[in-house]
């Protein structure tokens, strides 16, 4: 009795002290955003806007109230559409002089860096400098900055060129070592997906894909590099063979990969230099956080037009809270359709797929908006298998040239936990009152009876599946069958083959969208609403969860939370994809 008084006033106690700290931090918070945000910025002639490209680079990124204190919370994400506004706003105002790029740590994948990269080879088109220094350049931050027209480096510097590799982790072996085995059931030659439970090493038909489509990605890197420097693609190619750009700061500049080596202290002086500035004067500079805060120069629309960009981003799931929920997806598509001043719909898909039947339910509603308005859609990193399911039957698509997408087909997959409970010497008896009642168990292995359904779900779907894509693209079945198959193509692979209509980014999408609607004057929106402040900090203390159990039942629950508690139909890439 004694110790469970102890505990109830121990655990009564903490919640008494984390309620009056939550309200502190938003008290603090909330006096922080109103003194800080929305402050418009004037800019002073002169100007250089200062893209400091470190930290993580998301879609969109969120107010994130704990960026203060600690960055292992998330507090360094840039939004890709913050900074392709900036730039758009630079190249406008008349004040801003340039753009001095700061190469550092960002973690991003090629299709953004690509589409960062022509926002700023758009912005030189208006005759202004752009400028780039690294101290280290990522061979991906290096790609982008290549498009300067001055590219810096520090004297004891690197430059990370040696080529694309594609990494998969297998770990069937360490299944079988717990006692673990996975029951699949896909279609699709090359859908991988569930190569890593159920073997060591790629299949020759998986190989194939990856080989093909990191090719294609890294020709679209030399061919661009190759264009912005004025080096051969056969040169470009022999550099990253070499190795030396690694180690030898001079030999970058000998390569003619780098303009200039400079200590970052100095490129003040060489930016002032460049505005025709006095000896004694440093350049206004402008980072993101004043670029977002400055006001566009565009006459203010009145006709009340709207053409929403829509951003469905992460995985595909029926319903929870990240990633892209369908019911919440569906709804909003909705009011999209029913809302009589929009006039058009920009889906900005970035998402690997997830699940088969929430995608099913999104391409619906997505068949219902087009019948009524058009639909563009702008892919990002990734419109791969449910993400290119809920793309597919839009009037256009526009993607990167090193977007990832396709990967047609469909899997399931279910845990049997039977060794791992003899191992553990548990028993589990089971009453049924008819011959399916206790399918989908995880401690027994499914019967053929059971596998030889769950195989048809899958052959279904998929089905399904060639038919929504054949529809959308205005092919056959037998067509789209042929370049399905779970394959995963690259962007400008999909175009060849018809699956997307052409290569660019969200400002291509947009103006797409505008013609198709057949209007002149808009208004361009972000769809869904960003969560406030408070809501990303109540939320920010969602990763801290109780560990699961050590039991059998523990073991089993992480991977019936990974498919939603049963044989759930998925449609999305390979896990564990990494292009370095």
């Amino acid at each position: 009795m004694k110790d469970f008084i102890k505990t109830t006033f121990a655990t009564v106690l903490g919640l008494i002290i984390f309620s009056v700290v939550a309200f502190l931090l938003s008290v603090f918070i909330f006096v922080g955003m109103v003194t800080s945000s929305d402050t418009e910025v004037k800019v002073k002639p002169d100007s250089v806007f200062h893209l400091v490209l470190d930290g993580e680079l998301a879609e969109r990124a969120p107010d994130n109230p704990f960026s203060m204190f600690s960055s292992d919370l998330g507090g360094s994400t840039m939004g890709l559409d913050d900074v392709l506004s900036s730039i758009k706003k630079a190249k406008d105002d008349e004040n801003i002089a340039g753009i001095y790029i700061e190469a550092g740590q960002l973690t991003a994948s090629y299709a953004s860096l690509e589409e960062i990269r022509n926002a700023i080879s758009d912005f030189k088109d208006s005759g202004k400098f752009v400028v780039a220094y690294s101290d280290i350049y990522s061979q991906g931050l290096y790609y982008l900055a290549s498009v300067a027209d001055k590219v810096y480096m520090n004297p004891s510097g690197s430059l990370d060129w040696k080529g694309i590799s594609a990494q998969t982790v297998f770990f069937k072996d360490l299944l079988d070592k717990v006692g673990v085995k996975m029951q699949i059931f896909k279609v699709g030659t090359y859908k991988s997906a569930v190569e890593p439970f159920m073997a060591m090493e790629m299949s020759d038909a998986n190989r194939e894909q990856v080989r093909e489509y990191v090719g294609s990605v890294w020709a679209s890197m030399l061919g661009e590099v190759s264009e912005a420097r004025n080096i051969p693609v056969d040169s470009l190619d022999a550099l990253a063979d070499g190795g030396r750009l690694m180690v030898d700061a001079d030999y970058c500049v000998a390569a003619g990969m780098v303009d200039s080596l400079s200590y970052k202290n100095d490129m003040t002086e060489v930016l002032a230099a460049m505005l025709g500035l006095d000896e004694d004067e440093e350049p206004e500079m402008l980072a993101l956080s004043d670029m977002k805060n400055v006001k566009r120069a565009v006459p203010k629309d009145k006709s009340g037009n709207i053409v929403a960009v829509y951003y469905a981003g992460g995985d595909i799931v029926d319903d929870g809270e990240t990633g892209i929920v369908s019911v919440k997806m569906i709804d909003d598509i909705k009011k999209l359709r029913k809302d009589d001043d929009v006039k058009a719909v920009v889906l900005r898909v970035n998402s690997p797929g997830g699940s088969a039947f929430g995608s099913e339910q999104i391409w619906k509603e997505i068949a219902d908006l087009k019948a009524e308005k058009p639909v563009v859609v702008s892919m990002g990193d990734y419109a791969a298998s449910g993400g290119y399911y809920i793309s597919c039957n839009a009037n256009y698509i526009f993607a990167q040239s090193m977007t990832l997408t396709g990967s047609i087909g469909i899997f399931g997959m279910m845990p049997d936990g039977k060794a791992l409970a003899d191992r553990l010497g548990v028993a589990i008896e089971t009453v049924n009152t008819n011959r399916y009642s206790d399918y989908g168990s995880v401690y027994r292995p499914m019967n053929d009876g059971e596998a030889a359904l769950t195989q048809s779900s899958v052959a279904d779907g998929y089905d399904l599946f060639l038919k929504r894509c054949a529809a959308g693209r205005m092919m056959s079945v037998a067509d789209i069958d042929k370049i399905a198959q779970g394959r995963v193509w690259t962007g400008t692979m999909a175009k060849e083959i018809g699956l997307v209509d052409e290569i660019g980014g969200l400002d291509d999408a947009v103006d797409k969208a505008v013609e198709l609607a057949g209007i002149e004057s808009y208004t361009l929106l972000s769809y869904p609403g960003r969560k406030s402040v408070l809501d990303d900090f109540y939320s920010a203390f969602s990763y801290v969860k109780a560990s699961p159990s050590l039991s059998l039942e523990g073991v089993v629950e992480s991977f019936k939370d990974a498919y939603e508690g049963k044989v759930s139909l998925q449609a999305r890439l390979p896990f564990y994809l990494e292009l370095k």
